[in-house]
């Protein structure tokens, strides 16, 4: 299996490597521009939990083929960062005391970047919407908030496109997809009822919206985990 996923992501490397040339681009944004622009934010949508905005270096913002942008971090404790300087979050930290890395997530997350054929370290993985909630719906003034993230993301990534980006969730997947002037999507079931996997082509990458692993655990050792992972497999090589 290892050899098969090697040889998709040589593939879609292979296939889409001159278009990335010409799409690597420059960011628009430094990091303390970036950390003055959410501090000024937060002052309207912080409901007192904090912000986060990336789960890995800052450096990996220039530098990453592959990328992962979730919705908004989620959470009932503050906590405020632009970036985690050590490595990935999924990674490295120890989320609701489950031990470093062992979070269902930071696991599910971890699997991916193996389907992927990336070191998580290497991976670029932020927020759309930096501003913490429990949930999607219990943060305030979503819409607004959702308008501030797409137009920070649009600074902090310029012209530059990873050759390979997941979404968690399908506003995220919306909204990436409209940011990068992604083509017509195709569908893939995800082995959870209605819930789908989305695909689609930008410019020199390709964009995949998976349901949000921290709702819907896409990958196990078990027989439907290991049928999903084929499913994404040939996604990715298609």
């Amino acid at each position: 299996m290892h050899a098969r996923r090697m040889r998709a992501m040589r593939s879609l490397g292979n296939r889409m490597s001159a278009d990335h040339a010409a799409t690597a681009g420059e960011m628009n944004m430094d990091r303390t521009e970036a950390q003055a622009l959410i501090e000024d934010a937060a002052k309207e949508f912080d409901n007192g939990l904090g912000w986060s905005l990336l789960y890995c270096p800052w450096a990996n913002l220039s530098k990453s083929e592959v990328a992962l942008i979730t919705l908004n971090p989620a959470g009932h404790e503050r906590s405020t960062g632009v970036s985690v300087e050590e490595g990935s979050a999924f990674v490295h930290q120890d989320w609701l005391g489950k031990g470093v890395g062992r979070e269902s997530l930071q696991l599910q997350v971890k699997q991916l970047c193996d389907i992927a054929a990336v070191d998580p370290d290497e991976m670029l993985a932020g927020c759309l919407v930096p501003f913490r909630s429990p949930s999607w719906a219990e943060l305030p003034r979503r819409e607004e908030a959702l308008r501030f993230g797409v137009s920070l993301w649009r600074k902090l990534l310029g012209d530059r496109r990873p050759r390979l980006t997941f979404t968690l969730g399908d506003v995220a997947y919306q909204q990436i997809h409209a940011i990068f002037g992604a083509g017509a999507t195709k569908m893939a079931p995800s082995g959870w009822g209605k819930i789908y996997i989305s695909a689609s082509d930008y410019p020199g990458g390709r964009l995949v919206g998976l349901p949000h692993l921290s709702h819907y655990k896409l990958f196990s050792d078990n027989s439907p985990g290991l049928e999903r992972r084929k499913i994404l497999e040939e996604i990715l090589s298609a």
